[in-house]
Formats: C-alpha cells, sequence, structure tokens
C-alpha cells in the first residue's frame, strides 16, 4: 500500500512539474487500479506520513493500518508499531 501511494505522490508530483493537471485524478486511478477512492485516498495519506517503506515492519498487515492511516503512520515512524496490533487472547 506505502507503494501505491508513492507511485501516486511521484506521478502528480511529476504532473505537476510539467506543468499538466488531470481532471478527475481519483476517478481514473479507481477504474485502473480497480480499488476505492476511499482506498486510494488512505494509501496517499499513509504514504505521506512515512518517509519510507522501510520502517513498516514486514508482518503488520495493512487491515491494521486502514481504518486510520495517519494515526498508524505516526504510530509506525515513532516505533511503536506494535500497538497496532490487536491484543492478544
Amino acid at each position: 500500500v506505502w507503494t501505491v501511494g508513492d507511485i501516486i505522490l511521484s506521478l502528480v508530483a511529476e504532473i505537476n512539474q510539467r506543468g499538466f493537471a488531470i481532471d478527475g485524478l481519483y476517478d481514473h486511478l479507481v477504474r485502473d487500479l480497480s480499488r476505492s477512492k476511499s482506498w486510494i485516498k488512505r494509501a496517499i495519506i499513509f504514504r505521506r506520513e512515512l518517509p519510507t517503506a522501510d520502517l513498516i515492519p514486514a508482518d503488520l498487515p495493512w487491515q491494521h493500518c486502514r481504518s486510520a492511516p495517519k494515526a498508524a503512520a505516526r504510530l509506525i515512524r515513532h516505533g511503536k508499531a506494535e500497538l497496532l496490533r490487536p491484543p492478544r487472547k
């Protein structure tokens, strides 16, 4: 998910740098990626909050981050990813 957000942010930056704009960018991404608009927005938020994917624990599934990607990314960035995991029974 972080990688998708990174690619989208890079694409938008390059388009802007070249002086172009894409009307309905989210609609194009929804169609092309077969993902919901909210999923795409969450991926972008998650990526904006994390400078590098290396910070994300390999065993941390997206489902633990998707409901609050900004808060999850901040916890990960501050080394508190364990707080995202559900308590063990």
